[in-house]
């Protein structure tokens, strides 16, 4: 398969090109065997088996949408999206099967920019065409009335929700078809890093494709074997599996759960009380959470910002009586001041040891390569412009890591 130059840099072996892709006949003649369902019987087998599965669940999946979900259902879309995943399995797992897999990688690699480009397309018109087609629970177009509350397009004339409905299956099949055109990148990305697979594990959906990737075409399982031969779904440790999905968890909870759910309550009863509290009690108590926010290492500077900018310009409209233009500008400049105020408060808690000690195991290598190498004697306005490549709340951290002299 001929690939450009900068495609190459990921590297190359058997596998990387298909997902596993080999003869039906081992060295001697012989037909392969595969344990399926801890069933051990020959690959043309297992395949067939899949196959049927994946029928099976196409036909259940069709014949459920055609007499018993409405077609102005909205879970109607759910059922034709898995069917079509279906078809979709089938079609790869026979590619496979028949070792045409690297072929069908390198067409639509060659093909990869007019997907691309057909797809945000075709996936911004068709937003649009739903967005402008959204009905809503009190919305009634024989009601004069309810009428006010319909969207402009009524998605049940002029053949709108046809056309929302057929652009949804024609983007989805894009979007497969623009990851096999970049097969390599993603079977690189997934044999050389473990979250890939678990995301994977975590998807549910992405375990039981995974478990019949690895029945269809047994991977590498030594270590030798994996440098030599590398796959995509070649097996991992377990520890590291489940350290990974652990600290992906905990990035869950802590943004939609604390900071998305229990912060923002928070954040609006603080300011509904505001007015009986007076604009200066409020203004210290938000600017005191602030800095607890700013100095912990996930909590990104972008909700200071944001809480900062609403609760101060709600504080001098509606309690000092200023105007909504003046409350901004003071609110604006408030913000840049608490900003410099973390972003010290960050620099000083980053020169405690024992937080240097954490961030030297914690923080990503590639920024403690970076820093370390460029940023210690650069200047502020360098150490400024590559920061922002970084984590906000990380990098005023890491300045205080490095013992910069100064925040």
């Amino acid at each position: 398969m001929t690939t450009e130059n900068n495609d190459q840099d990921v590297g190359r072996s058997d596998t990387n090109d298909k997902i596993y892709s080999s003869s039906n006949l081992d060295a001697h003649g012989k037909p392969i065997n595969v344990k399926l369902f801890m069933i051990e019987m020959k690959r043309d087998t297992a395949y067939y088996i899949v196959d049927a599965l994946c029928l099976i669940l196409l036909i259940v999946c069709f014949v459920v949408v055609g007499t018993s979900v409405e077609w102005d259902a909205y879970i109607w879309r759910f059922y034709v999206g898995f069917g079509c995943l279906m078809a979709f399995c089938i079609v790869v797992a026979e590619v496979n099967h028949h070792n045409k897999f690297a072929l069908m990688t390198a067409y639509f690699h060659r093909w990869r920019y007019p997907l691309i480009i057909i797809f945000f397309i075709l996936a911004l018109c068709d937003f649009i065409l739903l967005e402008l087609s959204d009905v809503q629970d009190d919305c009634d177009y024989d009601d004069p009335v309810l009428k006010e509350n319909c969207p402009i397009l009524n998605p049940d004339e002029s053949g709108v929700r046809y056309v929302t409905r057929f652009l949804t299956i024609i983007c989805g099949t894009l979007f497969l078809c623009a990851i096999m055109g970049y097969w390599e990148r993603v079977s690189y990305l997934s044999a050389h890093n473990s979250w890939v697979i678990a995301i994977l594990y975590m998807s549910v959906g992405g375990l039981i494709f995974l478990y019949f990737a690895r029945c269809l075409e047994p991977p590498p399982r030594s270590e030798e074997e994996q440098k030599e031969n590398w796959s995509w779904h070649q097996p991992r440790s377990t520890n590291k599996i489940l350290k990974i999905i652990v600290n992906i968890m905990l990035v869950v909870v802590l943004f939609f759960v604390i900071m998305g759910s229990i912060v923002l309550s928070l954040f609006g009863d603080a300011s509904r009380s505001s007015e009986t509290l007076g604009t200066w009690a409020a203004m210290i108590i938000f600017i005191f959470i602030a800095h607890i926010i700013m100095i912990t290492p996930l909590a990104p500077g972008s909700v200071v910002d944001v809480c900062a900018g609403f609760l101060f310009v709600s504080l001098f409209v509606n309690n000092e009586g200023a105007s909504i233009e003046a409350s901004y500008f003071v609110a604006l400049g408030l913000t840049v001041v608490l900003h410099f105020s973390g972003s010290c408060a960050q620099y000083y808690v980053g020169k405690i040891p024992a937080v240097q000690i954490w961030a030297n195991k914690t923080l990503p290598p590639e920024m403690l390569a970076a820093s370390d190498s460029v940023l210690k004697t650069a200047n502020w306005f360098k150490v400024g412009v590559v920061g922002q490549v970084f984590m906000d709340t990380a990098n005023g951290l890491n300045q205080g890591r490095m013992d910069m002299p100064f925040c």
